[in-house]
């Protein structure tokens, strides 16, 4: 959550003047979508392929990654370029941003889309959604932005920006009742994607060859994150050694980060670990708790029902802003869902090796908190909705579309 900060929060006057809009005759079968980090790039890849069954002539173009590119989107910018975290390295990344908003909304201009689809990332998606409002029919919200946590101000430019907002969080839709904007809940897509392919004792026997517990690592899917987030996770592990010897640890390495990387901080501090690429799922299901960063990743933990302990540093700039700006008390977002703190988060200063370790071992020790916190996250789990979320979102889409045009048609 740390890492969606407006990029209007940053620079307010920041401006870029946009050409006028072209004059090719709209095509009904375009549409603009755009993604800026990895898992938005996953959801909307899944979105797109939904689409596309449903209609197939459908084309699309815009900002993503790979697996957007994969599933045929014509990518005009990579979400490798615009991908931030905090506040500090929006800064250092602006130019970049802004150029790629004033080149999207140039081909937008030129190739009038049936409509635009923007997916998360909420400083630019926000910000493009005003260039382009009035030059499109339709424009959807997939996976909308967090106005629960920085503030109310932000649900009537979201309502009055958009012509639909299809959510992944349950309780989002309450946020936007009085207000123009139709909301619809789908579910969490990631209750399609949390699917481990080993079982549990198999990962435990091939992986682990202590006889004590697994404690699986999740750092985060970005370097910035990795970099300040693993050393904390490292440093406990060392010191859990040392009071449990038999203690077995992994680390999930997500997809988007260097396995070299990860390596190279493991060597510095703490070597005795396993280090996995892509098998994150894997770790998470195998593990008897998990240190996990803040972020969907607590979800996935949530989904397969491991207790967790959420991690988060950031830079000392982005802290001070983030505090002014966010309205929750928690950040993790399976203590949002089920609205308390069912696992503990240790955030900024508060995440040191010492403090996380103490829990861990008080939870390692204590059978009954153990059970009490399962239930507390299969609760959650039950909250996210069902699979199936991106078939669902894209449904609704094609719905509200064919809704907003007969309504023009009728004016």
């Amino acid at each position: 959550m740390l890492s969606e900060q407006p990029i209007e929060a940053l620079s307010p006057d920041a401006r870029f003047v946009p050409q006028a809009v072209g004059q090719e005759i709209m095509s009904s079968k375009r549409v603009l979508i755009v993604a800026g980090e990895a898992s938005g790039d996953m959801h909307a890849a899944n979105l797109v392929r939904e689409l596309k069954k449903l209609e197939p002539e459908f084309s699309f173009f815009g900002i993503g990654g790979s697996r957007m590119e994969n599933a045929g989107v014509e990518l005009l910018r990579r979400t490798e370029e615009l991908s931030v975290v905090g506040f500090s390295e929006v800064l250092s990344k602006l130019g970049a941003i802004r150029g790629a908003m004033s080149h999207l909304f140039r081909e937008t201009s030129r190739r009038r889309p049936h409509m635009a689809v923007l997916v998360d990332y909420p400083g630019f998606n926000l910000r493009f959604a005003r260039l382009i409002r009035g030059s499109i029919p339709k424009i959807f919200y997939y996976i909308g932005p967090q106005v629960w946590a920085w503030g109310g101000w932000r649900t009537r430019s979201v309502s009055l920006l958009f012509d639909g907002l299809i959510s992944v969080i349950p309780f989002e839709c309450d946020l936007y009742e009085g207000t123009r904007l139709e909301c619809h809940f789908v579910g969490h897509p990631i209750l399609d994607l949390v699917n481990p392919k080993v079982s549990k004792e198999d990962f435990r026997s091939e992986c682990c060859s202590r006889s004590g517990p697994l404690i699986g690592m999740v750092p985060g899917s970005r370097k910035e994150e990795v970099r300040r987030i693993l050393p904390i996770m490292l440093r406990c592990a060392k010191m859990i050694r040392e009071k449990k010897k038999e203690t077995c640890f992994a680390i999930g390495v997500a997809e988007t980060i260097d396995t070299g990387f990860v390596r190279s901080l493991c060597e510095k501090i703490f070597e005795d670990v396993l280090v996995l690429e892509g098998k994150t799922y894997e770790v998470m299901q195998a593990s008897d708790l998990l240190m996990v960063a803040s972020g969907t990743a607590t979800l996935e933990a949530a989904i397969l029902g491991i207790p967790m302990f959420i991690i988060y540093k950031t830079s000392p700039l982005t802290w001070a802003l983030a505090k002014a700006l966010i309205k929750v008390r928690s950040v993790g977002l399976v203590n949002i869902i089920a609205g308390r703190r069912i696992v503990p988060e240790f955030i900024q200063f508060q995440a040191t090796p010492r403090k996380i370790c103490d829990q861990i071992l008080f939870l390692l020790s204590n059978r009954e908190r153990m059970e009490e916190t399962k239930k507390a996250l299969s609760e959650v789990r039950s909250r996210l909705g069902s699979p199936g979320a991106s078939r669902r979102a894209a449904e609704i889409i094609l719905d509200l579309s064919e809704k907003r045009c007969n309504l023009s048609a009728s004016r």
